[in-house]
């Protein structure tokens, strides 16, 4: 599978955030954020990265196609603070047409609990990372996350949170290290980082 890695130009947002949905519908911790079952799972997913989608920087937004379709996604911060006052008064009021109010609060709960927990100086936060299940297992989360890399000034650290214990492992292997661990919403939550040294 031929496949280009790139910085998102804004264009099929929808197939985007479909792509993040199915990769993240069997996550619980997303699916708990959302407030899905089982049955509804990618269709609120597929909202939710809709709405996220439209108010994120499109820089900051890291994309990989193949034939045309979108076959992996990146979506980082850059710095751990919190987003702009405009943007957060946006996104709020989209999820809350959309989920009503208790998806937005509970996203506002715990991002204000993360960003106390995550290092204040990480030059980079990697908020979402999706690889489609036909792309998995040919180092396109690598490619995703160098990608990104690439943007920042060294030496430099990285932070991420998974609610996956299986997504644990995988991030050691790639040079993460758990630096602290936390519960919400009966999903117990890893913070990792990861130092980018000036010769890597």
């Amino acid at each position: 599978m031929s496949v280009e890695v790139k910085i998102w130009n804004g264009e099929g947002r929808r197939a985007l955030a479909e792509m993040f949905a199915r990769a993240f519908a069997q996550d619980q911790a997303m699916v708990s954020l959302v407030n899905a079952g089982q049955h509804d799972a990618v269709k609120r997913l597929s909202a939710w990265f809709e709405i996220t989608l439209r108010a994120w920087p499109q820089a900051q937004v890291i994309v990989a196609t193949s034939e045309g379709e979108f076959v992996g996604g990146n979506i980082f911060s850059l710095g751990n603070h919190a987003p702009p006052l405009r943007f957060l008064l946006r996104w709020f009021w989209q999820q809350w047409r959309v989920f009503g109010l208790r998806v937005p609060l509970h996203m506002v709960q715990h991002e204000r609990r993360r960003f106390d927990i995550y290092p204040h100086k990480s030059a980079l936060v990697v908020e979402f990372v999706a690889v489609d299940e036909r792309a998995r297992g040919q180092g396109l989360a690598r490619q995703l996350f160098e990608t990104a890399y690439h943007l920042l000034e060294r030496p430099a650290t990285v932070a991420l949170e998974t609610g996956n214990a299986q997504n644990v492992a995988i991030y050691q292997h790639m040079g993460y290290q758990v630096v602290a661990q936390y519960e919400d919403d009966q999903v117990e939550y890893c913070v990792m980082t990861k130092l980018l040294e000036k010769e890597d």
